[in-house]
């Protein structure tokens, strides 16, 4: 892509012409070009996540899903889970499939890593308990090839700066070559429910 740049000068006292304002606007036209390229595609685009969807819980529930998601090779979903007063977990599906068609490798407050193969979901979070989480992971949404994941969860845990926030880093996939993700799916295996103003939002880019 070629930005263009047009040297303009005024003396003490001028008062700038019409040419030469217009010279200063296309000038900045080129700046922000340059500034918002992807440099990936070659196009000028500001934004690297853009929101896909997203779902918000209105009712307590164990569920929450996000549908109708647009293809994109990027995804960056975000969750976040408050309990009802029992214990609750984020378990991370795609289009719906409970198959054991998913494996991940996982870290638990630093501790060496767990692993778990032909499984019908990704366990994000720590463990069961009554607290509210959040799961950043990171999809990369390829045509063709297993989908990989990679996650981050932090928990707060006991309430208060006395206890130690939980947290789990994982590593996954999903085993479908065939599909593109265009719904993702979070439930709860825990003893509570997911309460009002839980959400997952889904973010993407190519």
């Amino acid at each position: 892509m070629a930005y263009t740049y047009t040297a303009w000068s005024v003396v003490f006292g001028e008062q700038p012409s019409a040419s030469k304002w217009n010279i200063i606007g296309t000038n900045m036209a080129s700046v922000d070009e340059r500034i918002g390229s992807n440099f990936s595609s070659g196009t000028a685009s500001p934004i690297w996540w853009e929101e896909l969807r997203r779902t918000t819980l209105g009712s307590a529930g164990d569920t929450i899903s996000v549908s109708s998601i647009a293809a994109r090779k990027h995804l960056f979903i975000k969750i976040y889970a408050q309990d009802t007063g029992g214990t609750i977990r984020t378990l991370l599906r795609f289009n719906s499939d409970s198959g054991n068609n998913y494996a991940i490798r996982e870290s638990t407050n630093g501790a060496a890593d767990a692993t778990t193969t032909s499984t019908s979901g990704l366990q994000l979070d720590a463990g069961a308990v009554a607290d509210h989480k959040m799961v950043n992971a990171y999809v990369l949404n390829v045509q063709g090839q297993d989908k990989i994941v990679q996650s981050w969860s932090t928990e707060s845990n006991t309430s208060g700066a006395g206890s130690l926030p939980q947290r789990r880093d994982a590593s996954g996939k999903w085993a479908n070559t065939s599909n593109l993700i265009d719904t993702v799916t979070v439930s709860n295996s825990g003893t509570g429910n997911y309460d009002v103003g839980s959400q997952v939002i889904v973010l993407g880019h190519d």
